[in-house]
This record gives C-alpha cells, structure tokens and sequence, in this order.
C-alpha cells in the first residue's frame, strides 16, 4: 500500500512540476519580450532625431565610397583575393 502510495504521489508530482516549469517559462519569456520591444521602443524613439540629420551626410559619404569600392574591385590582388578565399572556404 505504501509503496503505490509514493507511486502516484511522483505521478501526480511529475505532471505538477512541469505544468509550473512551463507557466515560470512563460512567465519569463513574456518578461523578456516586454523589455526588447520597450527597449527598441524607447532607443529608437532617442535616435529618430539623429537618423534623420544623418540622412544629410549618408549622401554626401555614398559618392566616396562609390569610388572606394570601384577601386578595390578594378585591383587586381581582389581577384587574387577572391579566389584564396573561394579556395580556402571549400577545402576548409
């Protein structure tokens, strides 16, 4: 008798203890998505101002990099480069 007793005691146990593990999970999970989007919410609203100023000089930034990029891709180590790389990926 006792030993069916201890038996459905870890029976019932068993499911009680996940059902309270899954609610603390949810509890948690919950918690943590409030924070990021509360986060994101209020960074985001502070950087807004600046975005948007920046906007100015990301114009003025894109012409030399145009001609940044133009010069490394006419380079001929890039190729050399390139190749290393494409070789060192597929035998690595």
């Amino acid at each position: 008798m006792g030993r069916t007793i201890r038996w459905a005691g870890r029976a019932t146990g068993s499911p009680a203890l996940a059902t309270a593990m899954t609610f603390g999970t949810l509890l948690f999970v919950t918690a943590l998505l409030l924070a990021a989007v509360g986060t994101l919410a209020v960074v985001g609203a502070w950087l807004l101002p600046e975005t948007v100023l920046l906007r100015r000089i990301a114009g003025a930034a894109r012409r030399p990099l145009r001609e940044r990029v133009g010069t490394a891709v006419r380079d001929s180590g890039t190729l050399a480069d390139l190749r290393w790389m494409t070789v060192h990926y597929a035998y690595g």
